[in-house]
């Protein structure tokens, strides 16, 4: 990761699109699917609210497979900026 800083000087600026997909958005959506499990399996929930819960982690899913998607869009990106990887990512497919 590159060391650099954000404008603000807070946080590292990631080293390509696809590292700053896979931190900032799976990071945060696995925090809220884990939770979200935790609370689908604690016992005597009203029906509503387990269907809500539900429903979010159904949310929770698709997000998680766009985040999965952009991920490898992003990557595929980055190795187009560099012509030789590109060649060598073409080569191990």
């Amino acid at each position: 990761m590159d060391a650099s800083l954000d404008p603000l000087g807070e946080r590292p600026v990631p080293a390509s699109l696809a590292e700053a997909i896979n931190h900032e958005f799976r990071n945060p959506l696995a925090t809220l699917l884990g939770h979200l499990e935790l609370v689908g399996e604690h016992g005597g929930l009203p029906a509503e609210l387990v269907a809500s819960v539900a429903a979010m982690q159904r949310a929770g899913q698709r997000l998680t497979e766009l985040v999965a998607a952009a991920a490898d869009i992003a990557e595929v990106s980055d190795l187009s900026a560099h012509p030789r990887l590109a060649g060598l990512s073409a080569v191990a497919s």
